[in-house]
């Protein structure tokens, strides 16, 4: 008897150790099977979200690449997307593209939005015309009155907003949305130049020598800087600062808080044309000088690091503008005669010139910021796309 009550003792024992280990397996089971499903749901995600991301890539690939079947270009026309195109093994194009007879008179300034997809236009019938950088097609028409002649276009960042600085002493601030003037803010004479610092504060330039500094909640300026004098063109950086470039040869960066030019650079007697911010950099620009050459500076270290020139190249206009391409290999400019430059941003070499693509002179060149595009517009009211 007391050897049967030890064998069902150790049999109990051994029952109790099995249900332990059977339990144990059953929670590892469940805690796997969960682990599996949240395995199973990150997937799909990412999968659903790769899906999409190709979907939208060959939607702009087979848009800029002809040579794609006809069917892959019909399935990415379908999903009309309108995202930044994308870089790839793109380079700058070799011929014009489209030729859009944009304005009935002169246009002073063309300017793309941040993502790349619209690009504007301006001029001397004191309108600014929106158009699908991807077609060429009209999508908006603003205007600020019959008198005057706008000299700047700036988009905001969110592409809600669009300004114009005219001779008229304003600059004229449109919901690009709705087409309304929902800010007109003025200086004693030409505001020559503009920027949105956020979609709520906005900086002007005139020939008054003053930068002013707008807030669009209240209607009012809430600051003025006094220059030495005045701003043909400027950008801002993510700091805060104005990058301006002057009539007076200098190209200076302003301090707003403290209302003081903090560094300058001299790059000639004559007057600062463009002032274009060089991609995904705080301090260098590609400057535009009436002396009919370009050059690159580091305005913090107050250096020049490049200087551009070509014998037949012949700056336009006070207001010419000049540019980066997307990935700052490149800088463009249009001449006098027609022609477009493109010399190579680091070796300062020409790289190519296009010959005689506009009739009369070319007010200004701008690079879209998502791709090779580019745009340029001359002095009779043509748009030449690039694509």
């Amino acid at each position: 008897i007391d050897l049967l009550n030890e064998d069902i003792y150790n049999l109990k024992s051994e029952i109790n150790e099995l249900q332990d280990k059977n339990i144990k397996i059953a929670q590892d089971n469940i805690a796997l099977e969960n682990n599996c499903k949240s395995f199973i749901e990150r997937e799909s995600q990412k999968t659903e979200e790769m899906d999409n991301f190709t979907g939208s890539l060959l939607s702009l690939i087979t848009y800029y690449d002809p040579k794609l079947d006809k069917k892959t270009k019909e399935i990415a026309e379908m999903r009309n997307d309108e995202l930044p195109i994308m870089v790839g093994s793109y380079s700058l194009p070799e011929r014009a593209g489209r030729l859009l007879h944009a304005h009935d008179s002169e246009i002073n300034s063309i300017a793309f939005n941040t993502h790349g997809n619209f690009f504007a236009t301006g001029g001397t019938s004191n309108t600014v015309k929106i158009w699908d950088s991807r077609n060429s097609n009209l999508k908006k028409t603003f205007n600020a009155g019959s008198l005057g002649t706008i000299m700047d276009i700036s988009f905001s960042a969110t592409s809600s907003l669009i300004m114009g600085t005219s001779s008229d002493s304003a600059a004229h601030i449109w919901n690009i949305d709705n087409g309304t003037e929902v800010h007109t803010f003025r200086h004693n004479g030409t505001v020559l130049c503009g920027r949105f610092a956020s979609d709520s504060r906005i900086i002007t330039a005139g020939k008054d020598y003053r930068f002013k500094i707008w807030d669009t909640r209240t209607e009012s300026c809430v600051q003025e800087i006094r220059t030495k004098s005045s701003c043909c063109d400027l950008v801002t950086n993510s700091s805060g600062s104005i990058i301006a470039g002057h009539s007076d040869g200098y190209v200076r960066e302003w301090d707003i808080r403290n209302e003081r030019a903090t560094s300058e650079v001299q790059l000639a007697s004559q007057r600062i044309t463009s002032v274009s911010l060089e991609p995904l950099s705080e301090s260098r620009v590609l400057v535009g000088v009436r002396n009919n050459t370009l050059a690159i500076v580091d305005i913090e270290a107050c250096t020049k690091l490049n200087i551009f020139r070509e014998s037949s190249y012949i700056s336009s206009f006070d207001h010419s503008r000049v540019c980066f391409s997307c990935d700052a290999k490149y800088v463009l400019a249009g001449g006098k005669c027609g022609n477009i430059y493109v010399w190579d941003a680091t070796t300062a070499k020409l790289d190519r010139k296009f010959e005689i693509v506009h009739r009369s002179p070319i007010v200004s060149i701008a690079c879209n910021p998502a791709c090779y595009q580019f745009v340029s517009c001359d002095k009779s009211g043509s748009v030449v796309v690039w694509d």
